[in-house]
């Protein structure tokens, strides 16, 4: 099981998820940017000023990163910028939960209609532990800036071997979603952290 975890297909599946939920999530709010830009000072966690900048920057800064990791291009600095990311979402989700607040999301801006919940907060601390094990485990496979700066391969990508684990990866996800569907359609309805 952790030669799977860690096994170097395993690792690009992870990076390009990543990738994927943070250009979805750029556009999303690139496509929006007046509704996002209010929506993060509903949050009240910045001042007004440093709320309007961080609006501002952080869909540029969620495409950046999405497309550094896409691509394997400086991609330890870039999970380091998505692991602080993630812990902004995370502070900013649970202060206003424990404030008792029904705010709108807006993780992938007008792309979807989603309040901030528990749900919200698993998924961005999820987020956070993914981009967290490729920080350890990532050594520069299936990479642009391998090939650039001619880093050593001891493996090269095998399209035979890769479909499997690409067809084991939407299994996966099926399967997530699938339990994440009965999981709260057992909860009440709206339920959340409460002062």
């Amino acid at each position: 099981m952790i030669e799977l975890l860690t096994h170097h297909y395993t690792i690009l599946l992870i990076r390009w998820f990543l990738a994927l939920i943070l250009l979805v999530a750029g556009v999303g709010k690139l496509l929006d940017r007046k509704k996002f830009v209010s929506t993060v000072a509903t949050y009240e966690v910045l001042p007004f000023r440093f709320s309007h900048l961080y609006a501002r920057g952080l869909p540029w800064v969620e495409f950046i990163l999405g497309f550094c990791l896409l691509v394997g291009l400086f991609t330890h600095i870039s999970a380091i910028l998505t692991v602080l990311l993630l812990l902004s979402f995370i502070v900013a989700v649970t202060i206003n939960l424990i404030r008792g607040k029904d705010l709108d999301c807006h993780c992938f801006g007008n792309l979807t209609q989603e309040k901030i919940s528990i749900h919200v907060l698993l998924r961005n601390l999820f987020l956070l532990f993914l981009t967290l094990f490729i920080m350890w485990s990532y050594k520069g496979f299936f990479s642009l800036e391998a090939w650039l700066f001619d880093w050593p391969q001891q493996q090269i990508l095998i399209v035979d071997e890769l479909i499997p684990l690409i067809l084991l990866g939407f299994l996966l996800c099926v399967t997530f979603l699938l339990v994440r569907q009965v999981f709260f359609s057992i909860l009440p309805v709206g339920s959340k952290i409460r002062k």
